[in-house]
Formats: C-alpha cells, sequence, structure tokens
C-alpha cells in the first residue's frame, strides 16, 4: 500500500474528502462508489475513471470528492442514500 500512503491520507475512518485514493481495486461491477463533498449520496462512477486522478464524475454528471469501495457494496448500493440516477444507469 504505498501507492496510498503516498497519493491521499488513509485513517480508520477511510480517506479525508477531496484526496486522491489510489486505484480502486475490486470485484464487481465496472463501476466504483464515489460520494459529493456536499451530501452524503453515493454516486456510480466509471472504474476506468475511478483508477485516475481527480476530478472524478458519476455517472449522473455529478463531481464526487471521494471514491472507495464498490458500486455494489456497503459504500454504493448498499448505502443508506443512493443517487436513483446512478442507480438507473449503473445497476449492479
Amino acid at each position: 500500500m504505498p501507492d496510498l500512503a503516498l497519493r491521499g491520507e488513509v485513517g480508520h475512518r477511510g480517506v479525508r474528502p477531496g484526496r486522491e485514493t489510489g486505484p480502486v481495486t475490486s470485484a464487481g461491477s465496472g463501476h466504483a462508489a464515489g460520494r459529493d463533498q456536499e451530501s452524503s449520496t453515493a454516486h456510480a462512477v466509471p472504474r476506468e475513471a475511478a483508477d485516475g486522478p481527480p476530478p472524478w464524475v458519476a455517472v449522473c454528471g455529478t463531481p464526487v470528492a471521494v471514491v472507495q469501495g464498490a458500486w455494489g457494496g456497503r459504500r454504493g448500493l448498499g448505502s443508506g442514500d443512493v443517487c436513483p440516477r446512478c442507480r438507473e444507469l449503473a445497476p449492479a
């Protein structure tokens, strides 16, 4: 995990908003879970974009500040607040 140490600040609560997290690697759909800075709404970010540097944009067009985890996991579709447009455009 040296890449994460160089590119972002990872702690027990995850990554600080607005920081890079490094490549998002997990099995599942072609999307990662992202969140915008103004709300806790989960958005789907295409995997290719999520693996690159910010800025990140969700499939619904919303800019996201943090990309962390799989869209099909607890930070994406398993979240209590999921973007309805992302849910429609990027089903698990």
